[in-house]
């Protein structure tokens, strides 16, 4: 069957110009389609369907069908039509497809702009904390001078031995300037160290410990409160601060810190000692006596507390075994001032002025 595509061309295309010049006349552009042998009824379904649609012109559409249809023979006619129905489906789809890869997208350059504020709050952290590296490198040099020093005064706090009667600065000034300049240092050094470390306790009473050194009490003591009041029953806080209050001469007060550290630490020799020193301060000898004792079963070697001892049983009138154990502390610490001074004390209430006067000049 030969199919007459010429005249049914001609047809449509004079229903299309009609229709230009007339909109109403959708039924003879459908009739003309009709004539169209074997696709016609195709061809009405495509003008139907693009006739109303604001994306195309429908004209143009069927015109570009009829002209492809008249290139193709009838068994692959139904075919490219079928193909041209399923490509706009798919046309459809990919443009959801497209709008929702347009939404992620808007999603992740979100993403990206909160990731980037985060990078910067990061990046400013960093340069903060090199500049804190810097500082820290830059006291480097101190802090390495007086680690050894400081090491020594973290694990020992300064015993309570006033020398009222010898003037130890004025016997070694060039020294004591020296150890002046440098606990100052060692403080300047704990400040450098503390300012990236505030929650640091051993360093904090490392600083009240220099202090002392640096005879300030009062600062010294006010570390030792704070350090208590977040530990209440931190033993070397609680050591420091009877040690201190001893070096006031406000022993009473000494005592209440020294006996709770005692219950806590019943063998703490420095503990021992120093409510040894308070008790013999307030002229509670004997009892003084009991302390320095245990401290002396703990730690025989212990000068001062041989010392103070003599001391106790000086005050005692126990001049025999006052004398043994001053003798007993110089042997052991010959260069000690405090117990220099107490051999001096004993040798006067023995009536021996002028072995004192010499051993004071000596």
């Amino acid at each position: 069957m030969t199919i007459d595509w010429h005249a049914g061309l001609k047809k449509v295309k004079r229903a299309i110009d009609t229709i230009q010049s007339h909109p109403v006349l959708d039924e003879l552009t459908s009739d003309a389609l009709q004539l169209v042998p074997i696709g016609g009824p195709i061809l009405v379904k495509y003008w139907n369907k693009y006739k109303n649609s604001k994306d195309s012109d429908p004209l143009k559409e069927v015109l570009h069908t009829l002209d492809t249809m008249s290139r193709m023979n009838e068994n692959k006619l139904e075919s490219f039509c079928t193909m041209l129905e399923n490509n706009s489906a798919h046309i459809l789809e990919n443009n959801k497809f497209l709008k929702k890869i347009v939404s992620q997208q808007s999603e992740i350059l979100d993403e990206l702009n909160s990731t980037k504020n985060e990078i910067k709050i990061v990046g400013d952290r960093v340069v903060s904390n090199t500049q804190t590296l810097e500082r820290v490198e830059l006291s480097n040099a101190h802090i390495l001078e007086s680690v050894e020093t400081i090491a020594t005064i973290i694990n020992k706090w300064v015993d309570p031995t006033h020398n009222p009667m010898i003037d130890e600065k004025a016997e070694n000034n060039g020294s004591q300037i020296n150890d002046e300049e440098k606990y100052q240092k060692i403080s300047q050094c704990y400040d450098i160290i503390l300012e990236s470390d505030l929650h640091n306790i051993p360093l904090w009473l490392g600083k009240s410990k220099t202090l002392v050194k640096l005879d300030d009490y009062e600062n010294a003591l006010s570390i030792v409160h704070l350090v208590l009041e977040i530990e209440p029953e931190n033993s070397d806080a609680l050591l420091g601060a009877g040690t201190i209050l001893n070096y006031q001469n406000k022993c009473r007060d000494a005592l209440k810190y020294l006996d709770h550290l005692l219950e806590i630490e019943p063998e703490n020799i420095p503990g021992l000692f120093n409510k040894g020193y308070a008790l013999g301060f307030l002229e509670k000898r004997d009892e003084a006596l009991i302390y320095f004792d245990k401290s002396l079963k703990l730690y025989p070697e212990y000068a001062l507390a041989l010392a103070w001892k003599g001391a106790a049983l000086g005050g005692l009138d126990r001049l025999d075994e006052a004398s043994v154990c001053i003798d007993a502390a110089q042997k052991l610490d010959p260069d000690n001032g405090t117990i220099k001074w107490l051999k001096i004390a004993l040798l006067l209430k023995l009536g021996k002025d002028e072995e004192a006067e010499k051993l004071a000049k000596g």
